[in-house]
């Protein structure tokens, strides 16, 4: 055994590597050479003067060395903005992208090289990233996030090859005006492109599908990417400038729905103290539930309500975002040990209230409030009798186990393994705190189940914890629409689609104006072989929870995918990436779309991200009920270059 002491210090290390450089070589080998190397002459540029030195190449690979967090960001950076424009001035078949990753960490000194898990780590990084991206791991991130204006996309904790613990990563994209083509991706651009957005009429009418919010965002971007140079997306201020949705006047907004229709504000506290902070989010979710649950509402989704509370601005431009009629409002205070909720319920047509009040409750029974606001505003809005007050109403978890079941719904989007365990573990606690609260119980199935979908843990062993969760659910409540889902979703993945199918029926009958509800409904639609069935069930759902469309696109991606309509496909997979672009089936569905269309290149730079073996389990595991269907991803992934 050697006694000799390794040399070692604290390094920045950035690593670089052309994307599709053994493709191009084996078309023209000259011009990948030449693009290479102007590539690399421009990344030795922006090193030098950023105080770096590049300490190792090896073939299409780069690697070099800061000696702080601060110069490799702004490196890659300016290197990446160099190659952008060196690409615009050259022709397609000349062009080099790169991706980078950059890590911070204890470096072992061999000569001028450097060696060992820090550099493997900024080279698996790198391989997280988009082309014409950079991808930092958490270490770097504390250190320049506060200082490097930029926006910061977390990858959650993730598991490298060959790197014993889990890894926060980071995919960075500069945020200043002018660069935003790259802060985007030129990679969605040229598919933008070549695709969905042929001409920019088309374009604007298809993200006003989206939504009078989004497509205001949506149609800003598209048509800046047709005609130059995208600019920062700004806070969408109101309407579209030339027509709302489907060509109807931007003052009329959003259509009415043909009934009663209802957006639920999030109460606020008269005073900033954390436990009445939790009590009007628990309040405003319970009166949310139990609005969605009474016949004849249309209710927004919880989601959108709090993003449009979030955002503020006039009660009447709030309703013409969500396309509502009403919208409830209410402010809490704490007076005697009592909590005294004001009420009103706005008509934003013509702003004034409808109904207001004032419910005096204690804070040991939270469920006395959110029933005496319900029956205020739903017998102003509807017919309320016993059998709708018992199908609505239901007990609120109690505050103690509410901040357990808030932090993990903070973090839902995110999809890498160690994020949903996370959530996993609050539900549990908060489950303990609140044993008999049914629906956090069914929260906590669909947590299990996010979680075997993206783990590596025994699957089927995870995937019967869920169902048994969902109807413990049930069991606890069985007029809860989210328990009957959640068995269904559980239950779907077990390949049970026959109690899915009727688990999912009977969520939809008990809310059929549930955005969850309907989302479970449309998945389960896809996987069972009925992917036509589901657009419309999509489309309801966008149309409850339309601030937050983009939870919504894999599902519509997959839906088309199935449908054979690969273009249209690409174009929602592309526009969910950008939400969470961990989330590992969105891109083997893009992959196999592209290798349907026989676009290789674009298929093979897709799956480079995704490690092999979650491609393995994923088409092991997905819950197909039709053999051709899983037959037709097989075969877009083989066309698109994987050899399975």
């Amino acid at each position: 055994m050697s006694s000799h002491t390794h040399d070692r210090r604290l390094a920045v290390i950035m690593a670089t590597d052309a994307v599709g450089f053994s493709r191009l070589v084996r078309v023209d080998e000259d011009i990948a050479l030449d693009a290479l190397r102007a590539g690399h002459d421009m990344l030795a540029a922006e090193v030098t003067k950023q105080g770096g030195r590049i300490f190792s190449k090896a073939g299409d690979s780069a690697f070099a060395e800061f000696v702080s967090p601060d110069a490799a960001v702004k490196a890659a950076m300016a290197f990446q903005m160099a190659v952008f424009a060196y690409n615009r001035q050259i022709s397609r078949d000349r062009q080099m992208r790169f991706r980078i990753g950059i890590n911070l960490g204890t470096a072992v000194v061999e000569g001028d090289n450097l060696l060992g898990d820090c550099v493997n780590v900024a080279a698996r990084l790198e391989g997280l990233s988009e082309p014409d991206g950079m991808c930092i791991s958490g270490t770097v991130y504390d250190q320049v996030h506060e200082r490097i204006q930029a926006k910061y996309d977390s990858l959650g904790g993730r598991r490298l090859k060959n790197i014993d613990t889990p890894v926060r990563a980071y995919r960075v994209r500069p945020s200043q005006k002018g660069r935003s083509i790259y802060a985007w991706g030129e990679e969605t651009v040229q598919a933008l492109r070549r695709r969905a957005w042929r001409t920019k009429r088309e374009a604007v009418e298809s993200v006003e599908k989206w939504g009078e919010e989004q497509g205001s965002k949506l149609r800003q971007r598209v048509e800046d990417i047709i005609e130059g140079p995208e600019p920062e997306p700004s806070e969408p201020t109101g309407a579209p400038s030339d027509g709302g949705p489907r060509g109807r006047p931007v003052s009329d907004g959003l259509s009415l729905p043909s009934g009663a229709s209802v957006a639920v504000l999030p109460f606020a506290a008269e005073e900033d103290e954390p436990g009445l902070t939790y009590c009007t989010g628990l309040i405003t979710e319970a009166l949310i539930g139990a609005l969605v649950r009474t016949p004849g509402l249309f209710v927004i989704a919880r989601n959108s309500s709090f993003e449009a509370g979030r955002r503020g601005g006039e009660l009447s431009r709030v309703g013409r975002q969500l396309g509502v009629r009403h919208l409830v409002v209410g402010q809490m205070r704490v007076t005697g040990g009592r909590l005294h909720t004001a009420v009103q319920l706005v008509d934003r047509t013509v702003g004034t209230a409808d109904w207001e009040g004032t419910v005096v409750g204690d804070l040991g029974n939270l469920q006395h409030v959110v029933a005496q606001i319900w029956r205020g505003v739903a017998e102003r809005l509807g017919t309320v009798t016993a059998d709708v007050e018992a199908a609505a109403l239901r007990p609120p978890m109690i505050l103690d186990a509410y901040p357990y079941a808030q932090r993990a719904r903070g973090l839902e989007k995110d999809t890498d393994e160690v994020t949903c365990a996370e959530a996993q573990a609050l539900l549990e606690k908060a489950v303990r705190r609140d044993p008999a609260h049914a629906e956090g119980h069914a929260r906590l199935s669909r947590a299990i189940l996010r979680k075997a979908q993206v783990g590596t843990g025994p699957f089927e062993q995870e995937l019967g914890e869920s169902l048994e969760v969902a109807a413990k659910a049930v069991e606890l409540d069985p007029l809860l629409p989210a328990a009957h889902a959640a068995e269904a979703n559980a239950a779907m993945w077990l390949r049970m689609h026959e109690r899915a199918d009727q688990a999912c029926e009977k969520a939809v009958a008990l809310a059929p104006h549930d955005a969850d509800v309907l989302e479970t409904s449309a998945s389960l639609s896809i996987w069972s072989g009925r992917p036509g069935q589901s657009l419309d069930e999509i489309k309801q759902a966008m149309r409850l929870d339309l601030l937050n469309p983009d939870k919504f696109l894999f599902d519509l991606g997959h839906a088309r995918f199935c449908m054979g309509h690969y273009e249209d496909a690409i174009s929602a997979f592309l526009r969910s990436a950008i939400r969470d672009p961990s989330f590992v089936p969105n891109q083997v569905f893009l992959a196999s779309s592209y290798g349907h269309l026989r676009e290789v290149g674009d298929a093979e730079s897709v799956l480079k991200r995704c490690p092999e073996d979650s491609v393995r389990r994923l088409l092991d595991l997905l819950p197909y009920a039709r053999l051709e269907d899983a037959d037709r991803l097989r075969d877009g992934l083989y066309k698109g270059g994987l050899v399975l």
